[in-house]
C-alpha cells in the first residue's frame, strides 16, 4: 500500500469484529483467493511503467484541476483589485453586482481548490503483485459489494490457513476494505485497474484485547492487480455488480 493508513484518523466502527467476521464467513456469495503468477523481468518493468504512468495520469488529473480553478480564482481577485483601484484613481463607479459575482467566485473557487486538496489527501493505492499476493481475499456478501480482506488466517472456503495447532486458531484478519461505490474497472496486459470509493476497518489487537476501529472518512481507492494472480471471473463479477464495464 503507497500510503500509510495507520497514521490516518480513525473512530470506533459501527459494527463489532464478530458480526463482521461472522458476514464474511456466513454470507458470502462468492470469495477468491489470488494465486501466486510467476513474471518475469521484463514483463515486472513493463507493469512498474504501466501503473507508475496511470498513478502520475490520475494525479495529474488533480492538479489540472486545481490549478484550472485556483487560476481563475486569481485571475477574478485580479479583475477585482484592478476595478477598485479604478475607482479610487479615476472615480469610476464599481456594479456592485460585478463585485458580488467576483466575490462569490473567488470563494467558490478556494472551496473547490481546498475540497480538491482533500481529495488528494484521501487517495489511496494498493498494489498487488505476486509479492504480497497471498495477504489479500476478496468476497462478495449479499449486498453485491466487493469486501477486501487483508491478513486473514482463513481461505475462501473459511479454513485456518495456520498449520501445526493444537487447537483450531480463532479465525481473525488485520484489514477490511468495503468498496461502497467503483467507478472504473480497466484491464491492460499488465494487468487491471480498479478504482472506486472505500470504507476501511481494522482489527488492532494490544495484549489480548481487539480494538475494531474505522477511518472516520470515506477513501478513494486504486486497486492495481498484477496479471495472473486474480481470475478473469472476479472482474466479470465485479463489473455486474456495480454495472461498471471492463474497459480494455
Amino acid at each position: 500500500m503507497s500510503n500509510n493508513l495507520i497514521s490516518k484518523p480513525y473512530t470506533q466502527a459501527p459494527t463489532t469484529f464478530q458480526q463482521d467476521l461472522d458476514a464474511l464467513l456466513n454470507t458470502s456469495t462468492q470469495a477468491y483467493t489470488l494465486v501466486e503468477s510467476p513474471e518475469h523481468p521484463v514483463q515486472a518493468i513493463n507493469r512498474k511503467r504501466r501503473w507508475s504512468e496511470l498513478q502520475e495520469k490520475y494525479d495529474n488529473t488533480r492538479y489540472l484541476w486545481t490549478s484550472t480553478i485556483g487560476g481563475v480564482g486569481i485571475a477574478s481577485a485580479c479583475v477585482l483589485l484592478f476595478m477598485f483601484l479604478s475607482n479610487v484613481m479615476y472615480g469610476k463607479e464599481i456594479d456592485s453586482l460585478v463585485v458580488v459575482t467576483c466575490l462569490l467566485f473567488i470563494l467558490a473557487s478556494l472551496t473547490t481548490v481546498t475540497a480538491l486538496n482533500l481529495l488528494k489527501c484521501n487517495q489511496f493505492d494498493i498494489f498487488i503483485t505476486n509479492q504480497n499476493d497471498e495477504f489479500y481475499q476478496f468476497r462478495f456478501l449479499t449486498d453485491d459489494k466487493l469486501y477486501i480482506i487483508g491478513g486473514a488466517n482463513f481461505d475462501e472456503n473459511g479454513e485456518a490457513l495456520a498449520a501445526n495447532f493444537i487447537t483450531e486458531p480463532e479465525p481473525i484478519y488485520s484489514d477490511l476494505i468495503i468498496m461502497d461505490s467503483i467507478k472504473l474497472i480497466k484491464q491492460f496486459g499488465e494487468g487491471a485497474v480498479i478504482k472506486g470509493n472505500a470504507t476501511f476497518r481494522s482489527c488492532r489487537v494490544v495484549n489480548g484485547v481487539k480494538n475494531y476501529i474505522e477511518m472516520n472518512k470515506m477513501q478513494k481507492m486504486t486497486i492495481y492487480l498484477q496479471q495472473g494472480i486474480y481470475p478473469q471471473e472476479l472482474l466479470e463479477q465485479i463489473s455486474q455488480k456495480y454495472d461498471v464495464p471492463i474497459k480494455e
